[in-house]
């Protein structure tokens, strides 16, 4: 069984709402339309509330997880008890199913060194060289931390994801990746 967890928007209705129209973000909008298209049953990932159905009714509100690094620290038990709470919601509500723990990366084409669009900046060319190359180190010691704790990764070019349904795509080539356990490389 294939469901699609879709990920809650900053961007919200003024009013209590269904989850499915409680969220106006793009991104929130065509990965209902993923989920719709194809008959999958989906649910909302909610950064307050946990697992929602579509049709639940929420009131707007403003809790977040991107956070400043301190902030983030303090907020570490709270995201370990929403976690735990969202596994034992997503074992009730599909009794068998399997799951795939899968995180995806946008990489910014300038910061991570895009094979397509980086170019080197002429000044400061070392330290911009040092920089990127830190960064895409740091990327690869987080995807093997990822894995190792069991996670499926993935990346994607930002360039992908400005072309007109470049999101839409993305996420479903890494959804059918993932579900098909083949190699999920960064799309470019």
């Amino acid at each position: 069984m294939t469901v699609v967890l879709v990920a809650c928007s900053k961007s919200k209705a003024p009013a209590a709402a269904r989850a499915r129209d409680l969220y106006t973000g793009g991104l929130f909008r065509l990965s209902v339309r993923y989920a719709e298209s194809r008959g999958l049953p989906w649910a909302v990932l909610s950064a307050k509330h946990g697992l929602l159905d579509p049709d639940q009714v929420v009131e707007p509100y403003s809790h977040s997880f991107s956070k400043s690094a301190r902030e983030d620290k303090a907020d570490e038990g709270y995201r370990r008890e929403w976690s735990a709470k969202v596994g034992a919601q997503l074992r009730e509500r599909f009794p068998g199913a399997k799951f795939v723990s899968l995180a995806v990366f946008a990489h910014g084409c300038f910061w991570h060194g895009c094979p397509a669009h980086f170019r080197a900046p002429k000044t400061r060319a070392e330290h911009w060289a040092a920089h990127i190359a830190k960064n895409r180190a740091r990327d690869e010691r987080v995807r093997r931390s990822l894995r190792r704790l069991g996670y499926r990764t993935s990346a994607v070019w930002e360039h992908y994801l400005k072309t007109p349904g470049g999101a839409a795509s993305a996420a479903a080539r890494v959804v059918s990746r993932a579900a098909r356990k083949e190699s999920l490389k960064c799309s470019r």
